[in-house]
């Protein structure tokens, strides 16, 4: 969920149940033994201001993708960026070096140093930004904060390729990427967040074993492979957006939207 995509009236719905089940799990307290995965995208140098500001609120809870442990009294919080975008180089990394934070970056192999083929045309605001270059992947994959997965070739809605097409989507971007970075790549961020246990078999069958999406779904402590949630994240959220997402507290929209598939489904949907 991106909180200003959703409108006024849903976002502060949504922002009214959540601070229910804040107060109920005492500030997110009844959590401490889950983890919870944010997914970011490009950052501004406006919006570094404020990344900043949601990162100092957490620094002691950050924990990488792989790191189970942390002695916390709230969810433990993992920071993902999908794309690779350039403009993180200048506008995250400082802040990660100065804070000593983990974080996970998931590539589009094809579009390396262009701006997102797979938004061209498009009004997003992120179609006319550039995407790091082959060289500045390849210094990052140094850099003991960073660590990288895939996040396809091309970036397309992977339920509507046929399975010989999800196959070669993942291992040439597998390919590229190792060779770039010269490390093995076992983790992919699936593009939209779009899956089915077909995709996930095939990413399987392919070394991938931390396979990410979009759904906002907690993982307990002892998680390091298999189906990952995360909850979309802007630096430019309402700070009370921020605070209760990290501490737990936008996890029923997960459980919310089971429930509705189930009620279409029922319904012959």
């Amino acid at each position: 969920m991106i909180y200003s995509q959703k409108g006024i009236v849903v976002r502060l719905i949504y922002l009214f149940f959540s601070l229910i089940l804040w107060a109920l799990s005492f500030g997110g307290r009844l959590f401490k033994t889950h983890r919870l995965v944010l997914c970011y995208h490009d950052m501004t140098e406006k919006n570094a201001i404020i990344f900043r500001r949601q990162m100092d609120l957490i620094a002691k809870r950050v924990v990488s993708l792989d790191n189970t442990q942390l002695n916390t009294s709230k969810p433990a919080v993992v920071l993902t960026f999908d794309d690779a975008f350039e403009n993180i180089i200048e506008n995250v990394i400082p802040t990660i070096e100065a804070l000593n934070l983990p974080i996970s970056i998931y590539v589009v192999t094809d579009d390396l140093g262009q701006k997102p083929n797979w938004l061209r045309g498009s009004r997003h605001s992120d179609a006319k930004k550039s995407l790091m270059t082959e060289a500045q992947i390849s210094t990052l994959s140094k850099h003991p904060l960073i660590s990288f997965g895939i996040h396809t070739h091309t970036h397309p809605q992977l339920t509507q390729l046929d399975p010989n097409e999800v196959v070669q989507e993942l291992a040439e971007s597998k390919k590229i990427l190792e060779a770039i970075s010269a490390q093995r790549i076992t983790a992919l961020a699936y593009p939209h967040g779009d899956f089915n246990a077909e995709i996930a078999n095939i990413a399987h069958s392919h070394g991938l074993f931390q396979l990410l999406t979009l759904e906002e779904k907690m993982l307990p402590r002892n998680q390091s492979q298999g189906q990952m949630g995360r909850f979309l994240m802007e630096a430019d959220v309402w700070a009370l957006e921020f605070r209760l997402t990290v501490d737990g507290a936008y996890a029923w929209l997960y459980y919310f939207r089971q429930m509705i598939r189930s009620l279409k489904a029922s319904m012959g949907q």
